[in-house]
């Protein structure tokens, strides 16, 4: 039997959370009474998992295997000897990469993604006047009516599915969220925090290449335009 505290177990939410995915593209399974006692799972693509078992001699522990998919190597999973848990719990943000990596090699969009992050962090500075100043209300109202706008186009491109359903709601609720933000942080520490949200929320939402490059469009002119 295989207990975690609870405290342990925000330690597998926090290394998932720190993923290029955060925990919410994640499921994760805890169970006591069985091996593997911790099961995770990309959601958006369940054959990539992460799984913990303990190996025993007699009433001892003698450490733990992980089995990752994808492995180093191999796309369907290799096992890794693990000699405490801490150890297992640092292997999450490498399997997590390596599901990046994967997906970075079927589809360049993904990188467009990380190259536009990368290249609007290095033109915030240019991009806002007055960082430390709040928005006006006419400003903040811009910016309220834009973020429809770009949710607006997400719902043009969804595909037309249980899955695609539920990440479209989720960017729906990120969304509203940014725009509640509005009222709360200046400028510069809104742009920087809304663009790296609005980018999670459209690169999880959309499925299709296709779909992917309209918002990513939608994305780069909402953050690249609107009150300085």
């Amino acid at each position: 039997m295989t207990a975690l505290r609870e405290t342990t177990k925000k330690l597998v939410i926090d290394a998932l959370d720190r993923t290029y995915f955060t925990a919410d593209s994640f499921s994760v399974n805890f169970s006591q009474n069985e091996n593997p006692f911790v099961t995770i799972t990309f959601i958006p693509y369940k054959k990539f998992q992460f799984s913990i078992s303990r190996q025993a001699s007699g009433i001892n522990v003698s450490g733990y295997v992980s089995t990752e998919a994808p492995g180093t190597h191999i796309e369907t999973g290799e096992k890794y000897k693990q000699d405490n848990l801490s150890a297992a719990f640092k292997a999450i943000g490498p399997w997590a990469d390596r599901i990046l990596e994967d997906y970075r090699a079927k589809n360049p969009i993904v990188d467009e993604f990380e190259e536009f992050r990368k290249k609007f962090s290095e033109q915030i500075e240019e991009h806002i006047q007055d960082k430390d100043a709040h928005f006006s209300a006419d400003e903040a109202q811009i910016m309220r009516t834009r973020l429809d706008e770009l949710s607006a186009k997400l719902h043009e491109v969804w595909e037309k599915s249980e899955a695609a359903e539920q990440r479209l709601k989720d960017a729906e609720k990120a969304i509203e969220r940014i725009k509640e933000d509005l009222n709360i942080f200046p400028k510069g520490v809104w742009y920087r925090m809304a663009g790296n949200k609005i980018l999670g929320a459209v690169q999880k939402a959309m499925g299709s290449t296709e779909g992917r490059q309209f918002a990513l469009e939608a994305a780069k002119k909402f953050l690249l335009e609107g009150p300085k």
